[in-house]
């Protein structure tokens, strides 16, 4: 039987830690990850990094790591899908933060954007679909 620990520290001393046991090759099948999931993790992408280009920030600068053990099993899965899945999202939505909504803005708050409607466009693409499916 072969365990692998897989540990990642945590802002504030907090350590993540997730074990990985195979006891025989019928077990050591690779596992698939859920689709919507893969998804739901490409519209994060998406939102992170086209709020980061308006207010000018790095995408990680939001520290939210809702998907933190998808991103470990995508790589466990299929080596370099999360950095595969990183470069699709940001090469399909990279001018969606420039887009802006034509409104009228008197109390000068604007210019508006329309990111998050055209990142839920891409979450429900062809185009995210026929990415994922290649990738299995």
């Amino acid at each position: 039987m072969k365990i692998r620990v897989y540990a990642k520290v945590l802002g504030l001393g907090f350590a993540l830690v997730a074990f990985s046991a195979v006891s025989s090759p019928a077990m050591a099948a690779a596992p698939t990850l859920d689709r919507e999931e893969i998804k739901a993790y490409a519209l994060k992408l998406c939102l992170d990094f086209n709020y980061a280009k308006l207010d000018g920030q790095v995408p990680s600068a939001s520290k939210d790591k809702s998907y933190l053990l998808l991103e470990y099993q995508l790589d466990e899965i299929r080596p370099r899908a999360r950095t595969k899945l990183h470069a699709f999202v940001t090469s399909q939505t990279a001018n969606y933060a420039l887009a802006q909504v034509p409104m009228k803005d008197e109390a000068g708050h604007g210019p508006f954007n329309k990111i998050f409607s055209q990142c839920m466009g891409f979450y429900r693409s062809k185009a995210l679909e026929d990415f994922i499916a290649r990738q299995r």
